[in-house]
């Protein structure tokens, strides 16, 4: 209706003006830039006053209507001058006509490079943060310091929606130019070297030179930090200064490449080339490639999951600790966002203390919006206590965690079904109460698997020891299976789970431990369950243990308790007096992973979570439909 109104000829300045507040009243200006940069009259312009002079001219030239100006958007690495390795002298503010406050850009003549794309590129129009959100939230007058803060607050909640509709995205990596070579040569390689599937010891010289322009790419700057990791995954069209295309997905299948042609061993070292730690690198090109893996959810879905986001994105840098979380807020769904307020803005600039006391507020009002309406990936994914998860919350991951502390206990079969839990559930001061029901009795376990380089001999050890003791390791020999499954996805070679699976349990069926090892490395199931399991939650990732479980199913006396592989807090002793609990509300064969909790015999039915265990690798140990209310503590 405001549409066929504004094309009417006789419509006046005023009855724009009263149709660009019916569209902001409708969400169409809502979820538009407050501020865009017009490239031609060099000026920082407020939209919400230029809006009916857009209408006019619109108007007047004819041209096909658009609710907004359409605009390209700049992704950029923020930083002092001393962290971007510059001279301190350089690092300076500059002065563009319409912004009331002094533009951070270091080197100054990144600005310039970014007008000189734009007027290659024919851009009208730019939204860049450090130029179109007020920046003078440490001025010296508090009216112009709570102003400039609902800027940022209205910003920093709808800078996603930017990102996804701007016409194109100008990429400004930490390296400048010298990303932009790196990347170029290296789409050269692997265009006439990869693609073609050359014999590997032929440009055995070019491959290694790719890796070393892969290494400068993927420890940029531009890659490891907050804001930018949105950026980069919600953007669509992306450019480099050059004009490059920065091509994401092409830059993901390099990157699985190399990774694939590192762990093979497929080439040694060139004479005359570079050394690289390709360790570190394997290490790094596997974290970026489990994040860029997220796009995959976020085209499916719109959103990517809160707690997997979190852990993903753990380690990586940002300026205030609330940035933890506000600049992952274009990849959630809405119903996971807490409003970013004033005080959010402002309270974390007094000091670390106050930052990180809103940081921690916000992530258990997000975590406990998700326990409410049922989704209980955050309960069913693992976080070691107390460096991992929030102290007196040992469910809910902590947004201060490392990589390593939060990673080695995301779950991928949790976010593959979601697990929920419909009944009734409260959060209150002294915990988590929700309805449960037991699975089995954790009766003992071994030692935590080596996670400096020895897990898979740790395994193996401990399955086949408590096997020769007359327990039932079928369980622990199918996820060793899925594990080797999932490893097939780093390597050349081709695997039916059937023939997995007869070698696993004839590798754990030999008379000696040393035979049993022997056979694991000669069938090549060593690297396959080594590099599946080192995947995140995988059983090789740390904090993993075989455990013994007694299933509640279990009436026969005969029946021989289970060795299961779990993740455990490595600080648990076993034995202890832990349980297994089905904490969804669906049908018993739909949980893909249970909780582990320890039980206090002074206190019925409360518990405190310690683990989690895969359901799925123990299909026949089913819960007793019997259900009871247990408080989580």
């Amino acid at each position: 209706m405001a549409s066929s109104l504004l094309r009417k000829e006789s419509t006046t300045i005023d009855a724009i003006r009263v149709s660009v507040q019916a569209y902001d009243e409708s969400h169409i200006l809502s979820k538009r830039p407050w501020m865009l940069y017009d490239v031609e009259e060099d000026l920082v312009k407020d939209m919400t006053d230029f809006m009916p002079e857009w209408y006019d001219y619109l108007k007047k030239s004819g041209s096909e209507f658009s609710p907004f100006p359409p605009f390209w958007i700049v992704s950029h690495v923020w930083g002092t001058a001393v962290s971007l390795g510059l001279p301190e002298h350089e690092e300076t503010t500059i002065q563009i006509p319409g912004a009331e406050w002094g533009v951070p850009m270091w080197p100054v003549s990144k600005w310039d490079s970014i007008l000189g794309f734009c007027r290659e590129k024919h851009v009208r129009w730019l939204w860049m943060d450090a130029l179109c959100v007020d920046q003078r939230t440490d001025d010296d007058d508090p009216e112009v310091r709570k102003n400039a803060a609902i800027s940022k607050a209205r910003e920093m909640q709808n800078m996603g929606e930017y990102y996804r509709i701007a016409e194109g995205c100008l990429v400004l990596p930490q390296g400048g130019d010298g990303f932009s070579t790196n990347y170029r040569a290296l789409l050269k390689i692997y265009q006439d070297t990869i693609i073609p599937r050359v014999p590997i010891h032929k440009p055995a010289r070019a491959l290694w030179k790719g890796a070393e322009h892969l290494a400068v790419l993927a420890g940029d700057d531009y890659f490891h930090r907050m804001w930018t990791f949105q950026e980069l995954l919600l953007s669509t069209r992306r450019y480099l200064l050059d004009k490059t295309v920065l091509n994401l997905s092409l830059l993901q299948d390099m990157t699985r490449w190399y990774i694939r042609f590192f762990e093979a061993g497929a080439c040694e070292l060139p004479s005359g080339s570079q050394e690289i730690d390709t360790e570190k690198l394997i290490k790094t090109l596997k974290e970026l490639d489990g994040q860029w893996s997220l796009r995959d959810e976020l085209r499916a879905n719109g959103y990517i999951n809160a707690l997997k986001l979190l852990a993903h994105t753990a380690g990586k840098g940002y300026m205030y600790r609330v940035d933890r979380l506000f600049a992952l807020y274009g990849l959630l769904r809405d119903d996971d966002k807490i409003p970013i307020e004033v005080d959010m803005i402002l309270a974390p600039r007094k000091g670390p203390i106050e930052d990180q006391k809103f940081l921690l507020d916000v992530c258990c009002k997000m975590m406990g919006k998700a326990f409410v309406r049922g989704d209980f990936s955050p309960l069913l994914n693992d976080f070691e206590h107390p460096r991992g998860a929030l102290v007196g919350r040992s469910w809910i991951p902590s947004p201060l965690a490392s990589k390593d502390d939060i990673i080695s206990g995301l779950h991928a079969e949790v976010f593959s079904q979601p697990h929920r839990n419909t009944r009734s559930i409260s959060v209150s001061s002294e915990g988590l109460y929700l309805d449960v029901r037991l699975v089995g009795l954790v009766l003992r376990g071994c030692k935590d698997f080596d996670d400096r380089g020895n897990a898979l001999g740790d395994a193996i050890f401990a399955i086949w020891d408590l096997g020769r003791r007359g327990f039932d390791r079928r369980p622990a020999e199918h996820q060793l299976v899925l594990a080797a499954m999932d490893g097939l996805k780093w390597s050349n070679r081709a695997l039916s789970f059937r023939e997995c699976d007869e070698t696993v349990k004839r590798a754990l069926n030999l008379p000696s431990i040393d035979a049993c090892v022997e056979a694991f490395k000669d069938s090549g199931l060593s690297e396959l369950v080594r590099a599946g399991g080192s995947l995140p939650g995988g059983i090789m990732s740390g904090n993993h243990r075989a455990i013994i479980v007694n299933a509640s199913t279990n009436d026969n006396p005969k029946a021989r308790p289970l060795i299961v592989i779990a993740w455990l807090d490595r600080r648990l002793s076993l034995p202890a007096r832990c349980v297994v609990l089905d904490v969804t509300s669906g049908a018993l064969q739909e949980a893909k992973r249970w909780m582990i909790a320890e039980y206090y015999e002074d206190r019925p039915r409360v518990y405190k979570k310690v683990g989690s265990v895969a359901a799925s690798a123990v299909e026949w140990m089913r819960a007793k439909e019997l259900r009871f209310r247990a408080l989580l503590t």
